[in-house]
């Protein structure tokens, strides 16, 4: 790649900048270096010369302390045993030899009990329990001990530290009558060295030889009660010489770097050591090294100073160029995926396209895009090219719920989650793979189409714990909105495709009737000659005669071809209906006996029939025989015991339904539901039951025209059939037909009644909200309630509901709700309104799965869901159960 000219000369000013300062940067530290070395030297002389003074001035006083010992030993050993002797005499006796020796605090005695029944500072003494001090177990447990120096204890007598040097004084047998013990005031070594010559952190430390200190100044309790035995004095330095100085880049109990210098007592198992702070020696060379660097710096101020100026000036030049030349490219990657989008590439290789910009503008990024399934219940691979296959593999079919993970918590919420750090957090708890994959952050965007629908997922991860700037928030956005704009434009295409089918097999199913009520109107033609003959030759043949019963037959099979092609005009929607306005209860009641005397015993028929009427303009035989052929259809699907349920019920086809299924008009329709428990049918079978002659049974147990023939009747009736069946399960068809409106059936065609404790328009009257887009469907809901005795507030819009909600004199008892709607979702109208009427129930009402409530499980008791169509009854027993559940 070629360099720019002003790259170029900016490397040759840096050069030529960089040279001079280097220069004087060079001499400079050699100049720090030696007066670096010169000071060091110097420390570790002074250190060197303390610890031998410490040691010589210890060793002094431990001896003079040692002779205080033995001469309390000696004179007490004159004057008989200690416990016969005068407890003035013994007080005297210690406090005339402990006289004139500043480093002795304290004289005392310890019987053989731990009793400390003397002391040196006060008379009578305070006696005092140290059977549990270290120095009595020592002598409990060492006997022959002559001279010991105790470990450093907090003094009971004195509350300060101390540590002491003893001896035992021995009676008949050489046994151990008692201990004398001067205690030595650790502040005596403290002020022998000046704080100014230390400095402040400088400390001095008298260590026994098993790593027990036994002066450790300045310091406390913890700096007591630390042991040097795994330090370096003793692991390294002691073994090799029995004085020296030596470095610590960090210290033993503070973390300051340390210079250190030792020396072993000749007399007694002490070491002296006197440290200082690095810092504090080195203070004035700082000093003066940073007075001379910010000299240097501010005369090189100004050279650099003009060479910034100029370099700022080349830099944004550079990073106009660069930046107008990302966006281009950013906006070409932008325009490539959108016509890919537009000219229907696949949607993986989109999706991995969307990644892949998403990794390259966001350097360090791994990107996934889950999907979630036709439930909404789980997300799905998408793309994820970046990330290892079995991460991809653990994550396929992830569970949409809250804290699974970024992307299910994402999508559960639709709100944008962001975790920092993996490990440990609650979304990812239990979720290895994500540690196997090195994953450390991750952040989740959900994907929702235009329609508040959710789609899937967007995720960011890192290998580091990372937090989302600006940039990362912005792009994770538009990539989210690029994907919905593929997945929604392939799903769209699968949904026109899934209509085009539906119409295709509708418009087959219409030229097959078409084909097949013609060929049976000419086949009637044929038929007509030969029943008419055969039945003229039976009547002039004998009984006897053997060509009679030959004529018999051929007019036997006559009359079958007659009903097979009746059949087939009734699928072709060629015979003649007597259309009369029916309550299509009755006729189900009235043809239950035949229904009954047709199928096997054991099969049971039931029947749930919406009250009080339910009026169809129909041919009342035409019916019947839809009931016997489905009748006849379903005992033939059981095998052995099974059910039969007949439905009847009122329901309201809205537009978007209807647009949904082809063939389908909107308005209020009479639902006939026939439901069995057989063995149902696979997915590819059921899109066959209604062509002509396609059967399932085996040969000679079925023509293949009963459900054509059904079908037939609907749609001359200008209804709608579908039909749904499950392999194992069962197969229910419906059956939607117009509502006859007419004036015969006025005044008998009321709404039902609600259930048993529906409320009661004087007492006890219930107020509901109704929100609802669809004008005609809100009517029809509105009516219904407010008919059955229940106040309804009616709402066009999420908006207007929410300002309902909110007014003082509206109390609200039951909000019923469509899901999909301009504004908001039904549930994000829920949670607003609900924050407002504690545990208000609501009943969601939608053409669309309930899947997609995404439902929370702590909201099981408040929230309900009702598809449409639905019955009357359906409608107003959920409204019921909502208002009157515990």
């Amino acid at each position: 790649m070629t360099e720019s000219p002003f790259h170029k000369l900016k490397r040759k000013i840096l050069a030529g900048v960089a040279t001079i300062v280097l220069a004087v940067a060079s001499i400079s530290a050699w100049n720090f270096t030696d007066e670096y070395r010169h000071t060091i030297e110097t420390a570790k002389r002074m250190t060197a010369g303390y610890a031998k003074a410490l040691a010589e001035h210890a060793e002094s006083a431990l001896a003079e302390s040692d002779l205080v010992l033995k001469g309390i030993i000696r004179e007490t050993a004159s004057d008989g045993p200690l416990a016969a002797m005068d407890q003035k005499r013994l007080f005297d006796v210690i406090t005339h030899y402990s006289e004139g020796a500043p480093q002795i605090g304290m004289v005392f005695l310890v019987n053989r009990n731990g009793l400390l029944f003397m002391n040196s500072n006060a008379f009578p003494p305070k006696q005092v329990d140290v059977a549990d001090r270290e120095y009595f177990r020592h002598f409990s447990a060492h006997p022959e001990t002559d001279l010991y120096i105790s470990d450093p204890l907090f003094s009971r007598l004195t509350s300060q530290w101390r540590f002491n040097l003893m001896r035992p004084i021995r009676g008949k047998g050489n046994n151990i009558d008692s201990l004398v013990s001067v205690g030595f005031n650790t502040d005596y070594f403290k002020n022998f060295f000046p704080q100014e010559s230390m400095g402040k952190e400088g400390r001095i430390l008298l260590v026994k030889d098993d790593g027990t200190p036994i002066v450790n100044e300045p310091g406390g309790e913890a700096e007591y009660k630390f042991n040097f035995a795994k330090t370096p004095l003793f692991v390294k330095h002691l073994p090799q010489a029995p004085a020296g100085t030596y470095f610590l880049k960090a210290g033993i109990i503070h973390p300051e770097p340390r210079i250190v210098s030792y020396h072993r007592l000749k007399r007694f198992p002490v070491i002296a050591v006197v440290s200082i702070a690095k810092n504090e020696v080195l203070s004035a060379w700082y000093r003066r090294t940073v007075s001379t660097v910010l000299l240097l710096a501010a005369l090189s101020a100004a050279a650099i100073f003009l060479v910034r100026m100029l370099f700022k000036h080349l830099d944004r030049l550079h990073l106009s160029q660069t930046t107008i030349s990302d966006q281009q490219q950013q906006l070409k990657t932008r325009l490539t995926l959108l016509e890919n989008i537009a000219t229907g590439v696949e949607l993986p290789t989109i999706l991995d396209q969307v990644v892949l910009m998403v990794e390259a503008e966001y350097p360090g990024s791994l990107c996934s895009i889950l999907l979630a399934d036709e439930a909404g219940e789980r997300l799905r691979h998408g793309a994820a090219p970046s990330l290892p296959d079995f991460y991809n593999k653990a994550v396929d079919g992830l569970p949409i719920g809250p804290r699974i993970g970024s992307c299910g918590t994402a999508a559960y919420t639709r709100k944008r989650v962001v975790v920092e750090k993996i490990e440990g957090h609650p979304y990812w708890k239990g979720f290895a793979p994500a540690g196997e994959a090195g994953l450390k952050s991750c952040w989740s965007e959900p994907i929702i189409s235009s329609a508040h629908e959710l789609l899937g997922t967007f995720a960011i991860y890192h290998r580091e714990e990372k937090s989302p700037d600006d940039k990362a928030l912005h792009l994770i956005e538009s990539a989210a909105h690029l994907a919905a704009i593929a997945i929604g434009r392939v799903r769209q295409e699968e949904a026109r495709q899934k209509l085009e089918s539906k119409l295709l097999h509708m418009q087959k199913i219409e030229a097959v009737g078409q084909l097949a009520g013609g060929i049976a109107h000419d086949f009637n033609n044929l038929l007509t000659p030969i029943i008419a003959y055969a039945d003229m030759l039976c009547y002039s043949l004998r009984h006897d005669d053997n060509d009679r019963r030959k004529a018999e037959n051929i007019l036997s099979a006559g009359h079958k071809a007659k009903e097979l092609t009746q059949k087939l005009l009734t699928f072709g929607r060629k015979q003649n209906l007597l259309m009369e306005p029916h309550d299509l209860n009755d006729i189900v009641r009235s043809f239950q006996d035949i229904m009954r005397r047709t199928i096997r015993e054991n099969i049971a028929i039931g029947l749930s029939l919406a009250e009080p009427h339910a009026f169809v303009s129909v041919d009342r035989g035409q019916i019947e025989q839809i009931l016997l052929n489905l009748l006849v259809n379903a005992q033939d699907a059981i095998e052995g015991k099974g059910e039969i349920r007949i439905e009847t019920g009122h329901v309201l086809l809205d537009d978007e339904y209807a647009r949904l299924h082809p063939g389908m008009h909107s308005g209020r329709h009479i639902l006939l539901a026939f439901t069995d428990t057989g063995c149902g049918m696979s997915e590819e079978l059921a899109k066959h039951v209604f062509e002509p002659f396609f059967t399932t049974k085996p040969v000679g147990h079925g023509t293949g025209l009963g459900l054509a023939t059904v079908y037939g009747i609907v749609k001359q009736h200008n209804g709608y059939i579908k039909m749904s069946s499950k392999v194992e399960v069962g197969t229910a068809f419906i059956i939607y037909l117009p509502e006859y409106v007419g004036e015969s059936s006025a005044a008998s065609l009321q709404l039902p009644a609600a259930a048993d404790h529906a409320a009661s328009p004087v007492f006890g009257r219930k107020t509901i909200l109704l929100v609802e887009d669809n004008i005609m469907v809100r009517e029809m809901m509105g009516e219904i309630l407010s008919s059955n005795g229940y106040l309804v507030l009616e709402a066009e819009s999420p908006a207007i509901a929410v300002s309902m909600a909110s007014a003082p004199e509206n109390h609200i008892d039951l909000l019923v709700s469509d899901v999909i709607m301009p504004e908001m979702n039904g549930r994000e109208l829920y949670e607003i309104i609900s924050k407002g009427h504690e545990a208000l129930p609501v009943l969601f009402v939608s053409g669309y799965t309930s899947d997609i409530l995404d439902q929370d499980k702590a909201m099981v008791n408040e929230i309900s869901f009702l598809p449409k169509p639905f019955t009357v009854e359906q409608f107003l027993k959920q409204v019921n159960i909502m208002l009157h559940q515990p």
